[in-house]
């Protein structure tokens, strides 16, 4: 238990013995810094930018594959939503830049 006004640790009691006020337990390596899981939003980001630019198909394959990757390595350590939804960007946008290359809708 740590004093969040202070910084100090605690004693026994709930209270802190250095300045009163109320210990709370340290959830991360510093009082109020939450841990990121940056790979859900690279992955969302990359899949909506590969869908947007489908008409480049290799910049947008890449882009997919990247974002698929970071998506399925984001969702493993907890990222949530934003993993999934680059997941299923991404996912889409590969085999349409393939469509878009094959009927020859490309720049």
């Amino acid at each position: 238990m740590y004093c969040s006004k202070c910084g100090k640790e605690g004693g026994p009691g709930p209270m802190c013995q250095n300045c009163g006020a109320p210990l709370a337990s340290r959830q991360s390596g510093y009082p109020g810094v939450q841990t990121k899981k940056p790979g859900g939003t690279a992955s969302m980001v990359l899949g909506i930018i590969s869908i947007v630019t489908c008409w480049f198909p290799l910049a947008s394959i890449i882009m997919g594959i990247v974002g698929l990757v970071l998506g399925i390595v984001g969702k493993v350590k907890g990222a949530g939503g934003k993993a999934v939804a680059g997941i299923v960007m991404s996912a889409c946008a590969i085999p349409l830049s393939i469509i878009m290359a094959a009927i020859g809708l490309t720049v």
